[in-house]
């Protein structure tokens, strides 16, 4: 829209992203008899305003990648991309990156795996056969958000 980008989540109204998330979360409960219990906006793109729109839905107990101001959800934090550039597995990059950020208390990754070939799946297997050397618990988000609860919660984005 002129010289400014928007995206569902960010740079849009609050009407139009609370409808958008209102419908999602609809259908997913309609359609596929699910609840959704954590959110990450298309490209990561959110803004104050999609705070203000997860503030609407206390269900949602993680959020992928900010925005900053939610405080009514875990707000997971990228520590070692798994793709290096979007939609390429890297393992060397991301063992890389593992390493300096080891002693983090988790570690939410992102993948588009619909993008992948034999060779870039091949990538993501010697990621995973890399962190199960490290003794590595996997679970998915909603477990994650679950363990944070049950343990010291982390601080919550400011």
């Amino acid at each position: 829209e002129g010289d400014r980008t928007l995206c569902e989540f960010r740079g849009t109204p609050y009407e139009q992203q609370l409808d958008h998330f209102d419908r999602a979360c609809n259908l997913a409960r309609e359609k596929l008899g699910i609840k959704f219990q954590v959110f990450g906006a298309p490209g990561n793109a959110v803004d104050d305003t999609t705070a203000r729109v997860l503030a609407q839905h206390p269900e949602i107990q993680g959020v992928f990648y900010g925005p900053a101001k939610v405080t009514t959800a875990h707000v997971f934090q990228r520590w070692a991309n798994l793709e290096m550039p979007t939609f390429v597995p890297n393992s060397a990059g991301f063992i890389e990156r593992y390493k300096w950020n080891a002693s983090r208390p988790y570690l939410a990754l992102q993948m588009h795996p619909g993008n992948w070939n034999d060779e870039r799946f091949a990538e993501f297997e010697k990621i995973i056969a890399f962190l199960k050397t490290q003794n590595v618990r996997f679970v998915t988000a909603a477990e994650l958000c679950k363990f944070l609860d049950e343990t010291e919660p982390l601080p919550k984005a400011k």
